[in-house]
């Protein structure tokens, strides 16, 4: 069993911290403000209830194990079969263009319009595992010892390029 954590880059941790600290001045502006009480409290219970998806939804660490990648998030985790990987490569993308997600608070995590989920805690170590059902767009602190990882008792994957390895059916 093999752990890959998957630290927030400085970039990550920027977006966080200014994203919180808008999140918390929108709630303490609202008491500030006259109004309708119910108002207030479901606008404050909104922002509550997105910080807490946008934090759950991180990616922590991503494990291998003799069959299966495990991707564990803050709460909860996600089994994928090593079977059901048919691709697995290094990307580099500047813009994750995502249909919803969080756009860099607590990491890039959403869906991408090219229906992959997307779990990115840093930009510059990026990984896109293709599987027979869904793309995951991963980032981990070592991005190619995993791919060596995931590859090395499979002898179905061969090289395609330097950062990419294909699954030879």
């Amino acid at each position: 069993m093999t752990d890959f954590k998957s630290p927030m880059s400085t970039e990550v941790k920027a977006i966080t911290l200014l994203g919180s600290a808008v999140l918390l001045s929108i709630g303490t502006t609202l008491f500030t403000l006259s109004g309708l009480l119910w108002l207030k409290i479901l606008i404050i219970l909104a922002v509550l209830i997105s910080f807490y998806f946008l934090l759950t939804t991180s990616l922590r660490k991503v494990t291998i194990d003799k069959n299966h990648l495990i991707l564990n998030y803050r709460i909860g985790r996600r089994k994928i079969d090593l079977n059901e990987i048919t691709e697995i490569s290094r990307i580099k993308i500047d813009n994750l263009t995502m249909t919803y997600g969080s756009r860099g608070i607590f990491g890039y995590n959403g869906d991408l319009i090219e229906s992959s989920d997307a779990y990115v805690n840093d930009r510059k170590k990026m990984l896109k595992i293709r599987t027979k059902e869904k793309d995951y767009i991963i980032s981990v602190n070592n991005p190619d010892l995993m791919i060596k990882r995931i590859t090395e008792n499979q002898s179905s994957f061969i090289p395609d390029s330097r950062d990419k390895m294909i699954k030879n059916n």
